[in-house]
């Protein structure tokens, strides 16, 4: 009895060690087991992650309408004018006349034993020496300017161009961005077709 129940037990473990050895499944060559395989991305440039921008057409920046001349390049803008009367001078130099200490322009001086008058050497017989002082004007007050006008000018925003460039919000500045369809890394994972994702063929 105890011979046959060692014998069943024996040809089980035969049994069983030769089924599993029978029915044990090879990984698939293709995806190495995984059940997956990677293709390369054709969405992308070359399988890179990265699609060429055409917002900005692969430059990083667009064009658009100035907001400061709303296209036009100029602006319009009002500044004082130059007075007329002294051309935006401020002052006119005006001569001032102080008296010399001379008679009228003459200086006595002794010829031959007499009193002759000659011309005052500081005055030069004017009997008056002349300065001179900057006076305001009398139409703006010493301001240089008298009244308004309004002048069109070059938008510094644009420089005149009516556009202004800003980078690019979709791939901001880069030219290009991340590949939606493999979210940039250039390939794609999909189900093994030769074992259709299992990983083992039979």
């Amino acid at each position: 009895m105890k011979f046959r129940i060692k014998h069943f037990i024996a040809l089980t473990a035969m049994v069983a060690g030769f089924g599993s050895f029978c029915f044990a499944q090879p990984p698939c060559s293709i995806c190495d087991g995984k059940g997956t395989v990677k293709e390369m991305c054709t969405t992308c440039t070359n399988g890179k992650g990265a699609v060429y921008c055409t917002t900005c057409n692969y430059t990083g920046s667009v064009s658009q309408t100035c907001y400061s001349c709303s296209g036009r390049g100029s602006i319009s803008k009002t500044v004082n004018k130059k007075c007329y009367n002294c051309a935006g001078q401020r002052y006119f130099k005006t001569e001032k006349r102080n008296p010399c200490s001379c008679r009228g322009g003459k200086r006595p001086v002794t010829q031959n034993g007499q009193t002759v008058y000659v011309n005052c050497n500081r005055c030069y017989g004017k009997g008056y020496l002349p300065s001179y002082v900057n006076e305001p004007c009398s139409v703006c007050g010493g301001s240089g300017y008298y009244g308004t006008e309004t002048k069109s000018e070059n938008c510094s925003s644009c420089s005149g161009s009516g556009r202004v460039s800003k980078t690019c919000s979709r791939c901001n500045g880069r030219g290009v961005y991340s590949c939606p369809t493999c979210s940039g890394y250039g390939y794609k994972t999909k189900t093994c077709t030769r074992c259709n994702g299992r990983g083992y063929i039979y």
